[in-house]
């Protein structure tokens, strides 16, 4: 049985994917991954 990232891999022809449980963590997760120690982020509505 294949995972979900695989399969979502597979239907995209991509390199890879992450499979998350909900839109904020996906959010959470890019901004880690692109903010450094130290950094600021600022949102707003």
């Amino acid at each position: 049985m294949l995972s979900w990232s695989k399969k979502l891999t597979a239907l995209e022809l991509g390199a890879g994917a992450i499979v998350m449980g909900s839109g904020m963590a996906a959010i959470s997760n890019a901004c880690l991954a692109l903010l450094q120690a130290g950094a600021e982020f600022v949102c707003g509505n």
